[in-house]
């Protein structure tokens, strides 16, 4: 092993055959790569390479196998999986050209549009050859094989991991089999996103930017782990690193937002680029720049170097080009707006281009430009497809429920931007052409409120103010002091007289964070040292720069008073302030055990307040009162001016510090006996336990009690013998939200523009991230068990998870009539093995729907069930209770495995989600007693619905799958008509013909069929949709392309809007979710 010392990641250890590669031309052509591309012109500091970021792939992808290989060696991970994952980490930014992404995502689509559609496949392709002329032209298959590597199959493998493997389908890759589908997870994850690569260059970049990073890839390398999720094995993660997860994509949304398409940075891509494209056929006499992607070892030399070669030409256009930007004669930023996506560029640029002729602007003169950037993939939910894993139970994972989640995140994670620049041809009056084009571009997007514009809740109107006067500045002497989080700073001479005070000096005993740092270690800093150090203490990654904020600030006018007004570009980062302050309080201030300490010691110290003469300095403070202290503090003179009495209450409150705990822990006096007590269950851990919390309405915050209480009983009516006493249980209600009034942050903060620093005004909403969230305030709940017995938490823990998820119970029977062995199901079971009955021949669905599965997997046929008793196969076959259940005919097979299937609605009385509102998960024949009078806008959480314009189920009907649907025109092609009733769609049926327009053979069915074997037909043509919503796939066992159908006739494959009009179906499922 070689020993290499990273900035980042500090001595990491690489193995000699990665130590052979590094060695290569091929590789150390990297070290001339930028990692950021351009943006070294706008961020100093950002001259890290691809060289190293390469290295700590391959060091993050060892630690990720080290850590699954030792939690879990039954993976069977071999030395030679290490080494073609790390070989692979190493080797997958191969491929990239001069400037990064400039080069493969601007460059070549210009030049070359058709070679795109094959070169960018990704970057990726270009790696893969990379890597093999690496191999032949350095011997290193030799290599490979001395260090015990099987070719071919592993060079395979190494190819394919640099791909990104497949993200779902049935399995096609050739370099390991199945069983090891998780390896394909590490370097590049198809699957959801979350990979070594992304850690390192987060955190890389931040740290080249000075940038705060807002995650800790650590936390989640360590959390990590292995398991099966529907048949196949993923790396999953804690529970309670979710917010690390999306800590993690936020970043790469503020990388971007920042830097990575800064405003500055964009432009000079862009002018770059210019050069590259006019000069593409004229640096080389015999290629062009282009073409050397097609030659590895003409690629070799094709490095940012050529930025120097094309400047150094003479008189050439792409040399004044790159002279230009060299010399900062660049475009000037108009200004930006967030877009409504619906709408098109080109419609936007129309507009556009009337106003410019409006306000007598040259067209020519004015860039438009319209980038993208989100926290991923265009238009997904984070933590989509991540699969997480609780304390209690290692091997199985899930989807992170919705009451688990944060209320408090955006409603999308993906923003379009309107981007505006002025490129003059001459500078003449360049600065009030500027001028008139700002004026012009914010008229503009006035004009445009909620036509292409995002403006959502507008924030106000700029408002005049008068030209602010100078500023007095402070001569007096000060005194240097280090802080560990500021480094040295000067304080004045007044300051440092309070501070020697020993009414300041008592600070020094005083703990920022009080009972926190019973929890963290850490967090011992004190008040005195206070500052905004405490992410530092906590080990909790801060996402704002406050130095940024600091050096912005200045004094305008608004409205004729004075106030502390911060740059227009500062807007996104004082949320991120304020995002952290709710980080902090939801990680480290109201976190779940500190909360319960906290109580405790507020107990101890009431029970020995008399005793110990626990009082506060005094009651109440008149302003008089404070000035008089700050007097007495402040004079210089050793006499004071305050009463005796005062003074020995002064006196005695300095004295007062945390150094209180102990006295009172260690005391042996009787009368502190109940408050010793309380501290000694702090310290030996007697606390309660902590079974769940949830996201709460504002209606439910008093009801929490009430509302658990009431599960409790219907828990203890299934599970009798394990019984849950109520007095056992406890609940508290927080709040968490941005900041203390509730509400938009931003609202009360005024901002200046670079070119008006006297003018105060509050942002316009176009004019910040539209990434944010709907609100800035969350009520969570939180029940805590007060005993001290395993059996019971761990049933109390359950039996939250069941209330959460809608307290859905099933009976089973292993005979039919409801005979023989009884078993109580309450969440779902992938198999029986571990219940006291081997299979299901009837039921009783106490709440909730179940699938009830016919194999021990949930890959075959299934019964699909409601409320009700079904007493044989038969029964669960029709889907029908016993009231209506039919004469017995062939007996089904027994269900083996089962899952509760969740129904979640949110509906709103009016449009855009406001009004009166209730969440439901079960039909509703009419809306009476429900609160609301009519359905205008809703959001579907989960399962297929019907919506019906009238009372009971009165057509029209509609169908309306998972998604939001802000007003009636969304779920009724432009009808304007409300809902009055609706309910579950659990009835499935589709027939399937051989041939167009229901031609020839016809096989009818109301399961899922992952093939047509057995089917009686070869494919499917042309299908009649009878009942609820299918999926219908082109390829067998649900492979990809596939098309969503709902009720309705299709007679051919174009009517479904096949991809291929010729193509056929192969296979189709149930769309239950």
């Amino acid at each position: 092993m070689k020993t290499i010392n990273d900035p980042i990641h500090g001595h990491i250890e690489l193995h000699p055959l990665l130590m052979k590669i590094i060695d290569t031309p091929q590789f150390q052509r990297l070290r001339f790569i930028k990692q950021l591309g351009t943006k070294y012109l706008v961020y100093p500091g950002a001259t890290h390479t691809r060289f190293e970021h390469s290295l700590g792939v391959a060091h993050l992808a060892g630690c990720l196998l080290k850590t699954l290989h030792e939690n879990q060696p039954e993976l069977n991970i071999t030395k030679q999986d290490f080494l073609c994952v790390q070989i692979a980490a190493l080797c997958h930014d191969m491929g990239h050209g001069p400037f990064s992404h400039l080069f493969d995502g601007m460059f070549i689509p210009k030049v070359q549009p058709g070679k795109c559609l094959s070169f960018l496949t990704s970057h990726e392709e270009a790696s893969v050859q990379m890597f093999h002329c690496m191999k032949r032209m350095n011997g290193l298959d030799k290599e490979m094989k001395f260090y015990g590597l099987n070719l071919p199959e592993d060079i395979k493998f190494i190819e394919e991991l640099i791909l990104k493997g497949q993200k779902d389908g049935k399995w096609s890759m050739k370099g390991r089999t199945e069983d090891k589908s998780f390896l394909y997870e590490i370097v590049a994850n198809k699957v959801n996103g979350i990979d070594v690569d992304k850690w390192d260059y987060l955190v890389r970049d931040c740290y080249y930017l000075g940038i705060p990073c807002g995650f800790d890839h650590q936390r989640l390398l360590k959390s990590a782990r292995v398991c099966n999720v529907n048949g196949r094995k993923h790396i999953c993660f804690r529970d309670k690193v979710a917010d690390n997860i999306y800590g993690m994509f936020h970043t790469r949304y503020t990388l971007h937002r920042q830097a990575l398409q800064h405003k500055i940075g964009y432009i000079i891509d862009v002018k770059i680029n210019e050069a590259l494209v006019e000069a593409d056929d004229k640096l080389f006499p015999d290629l062009k720049i282009s073409d050397a992607t097609d030659d590895m070892l003409k690629y070799t030399k094709l490095t940012d170097h050529v930025f120097d070669q094309i400047l150094n030409q003479s008189e050439s256009n792409s040399a004044h080009i790159l002279h230009k930007v060299v010399e900062r004669q660049l475009p000037k930023f108009v200004g930006e707006a967030r877009l409504n996506e619906k709408y098109l560029k080109e419609m936007l640029t129309k507009r556009w281009e009337g106003m410019v002729k409006k306000h007598n602007l040259d067209p020519e003169v004015l860039r438009f430009c319209v980038l993208d950037m989100g926290f991923g993939e265009v238009g997904k939910e984070p933590i989509d497809n991540v699969h997480f894993y609780s304390k209690s139970d290692l091997k199985t994972a899930s989807k992170m429920k919705k009451y688990q989640v944060s209320s408090l995140k955006p409603e999308k994670f993906h923003e379009f931007v309107v981007r505006v620049y002025y490129d003059p041809k001459d500078q003449t009056h360049q600065r009030e052409v500027q001028q008139e084009a700002e004026k012009c571009f914010h008229e503009w997007c006035k004009i445009n409120k909620n036509k292409f514009i995002d403006f959502s809740h507008d924030s106000g109107e700029e408002e005049d103010a008068d030209e602010e006067g100078k500023e007095n500045e402070d001569t007096s002497t000060s005194k240097i002091f280090n802080d560990p989080i500021h480094g040295q700073f000067e304080l004045s001479q007044l300051l440092v007289k309070i501070i020697d005070t020993p009414e300041f000096q008592r600070l020094r005993h005083i703990k920022q964070l009080g009972g926190a740092y019973l929890v963290y270690p850490g967090a011992t800093h004190t008040r005195f040292e206070h500052s905004l150090g405490d992410c530092h203490y906590l080990g909790i990654p801060n996402s704002f720069d406050h130095q940024r904020m600091l050096k912005s600030a200045r004094v305008c006018k608004v409205k004729e008073e004075n106030h502390i007004c911060f740059r227009d570009k500062m807007a996104n980062d004082i949320y991120d302030m304020f995002h952290t302050r709710y980080t902090l309080y939801h990680q480290a201030y109201k976190h779940k055990i500190v909360t319960i300490i906290e109580d405790k010691i507020t107990k101890a110290l009431l029970e020995a307040k008399d005793t110990l003469e626990i009082s506060p300095i005094s009651p109440d403070l008149s302003p008089n009162h404070i000035r008089q202290k700050i007097e007495n503090i402040t004079n210089s003179s050793r006499k004071r001016k305050m009463p005796s009495s005062e003074d020995e209450q002064n006196a005695k409150f300095i004295k007062l510090t945390d150094h209180i705990f102990e006295k009172i822990l260690y005391s042996t006096e009787d009368n502190l006996k109940d408050a010793r007590k309380e501290l000694e269950d702090v310290v030996m851990r007697r606390l309660p336990k902590c079974v769940g919390e949830t996201r709460l309405q504002e209606t439910e915050e008093n009801e929490l009690q009430t509302q658990w209480n009431e599960a409790l009983d219907e828990w203890n009516k299934l599970y009798p013998n394990l019984f849950l006493y109520k007095e056992d249980f406890m609940t508290e209600v927080i709040q968490l939200d941005y900041n203390k009034k509730a509400e938009n942050p931003i609202n009360h903060v005024y901002f200046y523009r670079k070119r008006n620093h006297t003018k105060g005004f509050r942002i316009k909403n176009y004019e910040v991230s539209s990434l944010l969230p709907k609100k800035f305030t969350e009520l969570v709940g939180r029940v805590y068990y007060t005993k001290n017995s395993d059996e019971e938490e761990k049933a109390a823990k359950e039996c939250f998870k069941w209330w959460q998820l809608g307290m859905c119970a099933i009976e089973l029977y292993d005979k039919p009539e409801f005979k023989g062995t009884k078993c109580v199901i309450t969440r779902d079971c992938l198999s029986l093995d571990h219940c006291i009955i081997t299979e299901v021949r009837s039921c009783k669905v106490i709440r909730g729907v179940w699938k009830l599965w016919k194999g021990c997997d949930n890959n075959k046929d299934d019964y699909l069930l409601k409320e009700g008793e079904y007493h044989n196969l038969k029964a669960m076959s029709d889907g029908r209770s016993t009231a209506s259940a039919s004469a017995p005919a062939p007996i089904p097979d027994p269900a083996w495995c089962l899952e509760c299937v969740p129904f979640e609605i949110h509906l709103y009385e009016k449009v855009n989600f406001e009004g009166p509102n209730f969440v439901t998960t079960i039909d509703c024949c009419s809306l009476d007693g429900y609160g609301i009078k009519e359905v205008r806008s809703c959001k579907v959480l989960s399962g297929v619905w019907d919506f019906f314009e009238g009372r009971d189920y009165n057509k029209p009907r509609y169908q309306l799958q998972k998604g939001e649907y802000p007003n009636s025109e969304a779920w009724s092609n432009g009808g304007t008509a409300p809902a009055l009733s609706f309910k579950r769609v659990l009835s499935y049926k589709i027939q399937l013909y051989e041939k167009e327009n229901f031609e020839e053979k016809m096989h009818e069915t109301t399961v899922d069929c992952c093939s047509l074997d057995g089917c009686g037909i070869n494919e499917v043509r042309s299908c009649k949709v009878l009942s609820g919503v299918w999926e219908v796939y082109e390829g067998s066992g649900y492979a990809e392309p596939s098309y969503q159908l709902s009720e309705g006739e299709y007679p051919d494959p174009g009517s479904w809007c096949a991809s291929d009009p010729a193509a056929p179906v192969l296979s189709v499922k149930r769309v239950t979710e």
